[in-house]
């Protein structure tokens, strides 16, 4: 069966009607729902995996973080996986805030030479 829509008539069939945000059901924009669930099996999988290292078994997990901790590169990584993001700038208070002001001699005439 053919559709003799015009160009027109063919949009304005798929449109959906305006609804406002509380009747909006499920997770709009927000993350995937199957992020937590991929989260929690690799999680599961880390723990649970183990790998023998000089002759003691131990989880997957704890030997990609003892290989961090070898490398100067992946030391970073580590820090901030234990305490938290490393602050790229340390912000000092300063109580005293006057202000200095740079002039050149020849805008100060108690500097000019006679």
């Amino acid at each position: 069966m053919a559709d003799n829509l015009s160009g027109t008539e063919k949009r304005l069939r798929n449109l959906i009607p305006y609804k406002s945000g509380a009747e909006w059901k499920g997770n709009r924009k927000g993350r995937p729902k199957t992020f937590d669930e991929a989260r929690a099996l690799a999680q599961a999988i880390l723990h649970r995996e183990l790998v023998t290292k000089d002759g003691k078994k131990i989880s997957v997990a704890e030997a990609i973080l003892t290989s961090w901790a070898k490398t100067k590169e992946q030391q970073h990584k580590l820090i901030e996986l234990a305490f938290g993001k490393v602050p790229d700038k340390l912000d000092t208070i300063i109580e005293d805030r006057r202000a200095i002001k740079l002039h050149w001699p020849h805008e100060r005439p108690d500097l000019t030479r006679n």
